[in-house]
Parts: C-alpha cells; sequence; structure tokens
C-alpha cells in the first residue's frame, strides 16, 4: 500500500518537474519568436521606406532589395529553428510523461490558417489576429491525389497547406 503511494507521488513529482521545465522552456522560445517577428516588421517598414526614398529620387537598386529580402529570409529560418525547437520539446515532454500528441492539424480542420499564422473559424473572411483578408484555398484534384513535399526542406505536406509545418516555408 504504502509502494503504491509512493509510487503515485513520484509519478506526480516527475510529471510537475516536466511539465513546468517544458512550459519554461517553451515560453522562452515562443518570447524569441516574438522578438524576431518583430525584427521581420522592422526590417519590413525599413525595406519599404528604404525602396519608396530610392524611387523617389529616381530609381530603384535591386541591391538594395536583394540584401533586405535575404535578411528577412534569414530571420524566417530563425523562427523556423524556434519553432522545430518548440515541437521537439512537445515531443520529448510526451514521450516522458507517456502522453499521446495530437497530429499538427488537430483543431485545424476546417478552420482557414491566415499569412499571420493565426487559425480562423470555418467560413471567415478576415483574420482575428491580424485583421487581414483570408484568402479561400481551392484545392485541385490533382493536389489532393498526392503527396506533396516542401521544396525547402523536403517534408510531407498536408493537402491544401500553404507553408511547411518543418521549415515555414511558404510553397
Amino acid at each position: 500500500m504504502l509502494g503504491k503511494i509512493k509510487e503515485s507521488i513520484d509519478k506526480s513529482l516527475v510529471s510537475v518537474s516536466v511539465k513546468s521545465g517544458t512550459y519554461l522552456e517553451t515560453e522562452k522560445l515562443k518570447a524569441k519568436v516574438g522578438n524576431v517577428q518583430e525584427e521581420i516588421h522592422n526590417l519590413k517598414q525599413e525595406l519599404g521606406e528604404a525602396i519608396f526614398a530610392q524611387w523617389k529620387n529616381g530609381g530603384v537598386n535591386p541591391q538594395t532589395i536583394e540584401s533586405a529580402c535575404a535578411a528577412l529570409n534569414r530571420k524566417e529560418a530563425e523562427i523556423a529553428g524556434y519553432q522545430a525547437q518548440i515541437d521537439q520539446i512537445t515531443r520529448e515532454k510526451a514521450r516522458i510523461l507517456g502522453e499521446e500528441l495530437k497530429p499538427a492539424a488537430a483543431g485545424r480542420e476546417g478552420g482557414v490558417t491566415c499569412s499571420c499564422g493565426k487559425v480562423n473559424a470555418p467560413g471567415a473572411r478576415f483574420c482575428k489576429a491580424c485583421g487581414k483578408k483570408l484568402e479561400a484555398v481551392v484545392e485541385t484534384a490533382q493536389e489532393t491525389a498526392k503527396d506533396r513535399h516542401c521544396p525547402s526542406c523536403g517534408a510531407l505536406m498536408e493537402p491544401g497547406a500553404r507553408f511547411c509545418c518543418e521549415c515555414g516555408h511558404q510553397t
């Protein structure tokens, strides 16, 4: 009897320890994602201002656009790396605690995902997070019949997905 109680307490302590540790780790990574998203926003704003200033002065330098877009691409890859770490932590927590992971698409079925990443209700016309107009995703029979892979990392993509869930690359 005492052995079962001790075992139950030990399991509870491990569970609390794992959950609190993974929570802290994922929240730190989410904060980093937020910081990088802010950097991306600032870079886009600077790019727009630079292009407009160049246009006003009679010409746009393609090198300015190329270097700014390369910097934006690096920032997006950084976010994808953080997201991959968050996913790994979640999988590891589930493995340790013996929990079943929900598929990535769970909760998204029928929903519309905005380019900002927020999943909106089916039939929504505007994003509830950023206010951007949502595009209806129309799948062709050919698209649904074959497996799609990300051109950037090669990961298998869900039908109708506009972004790779592994690296974040837009398709």
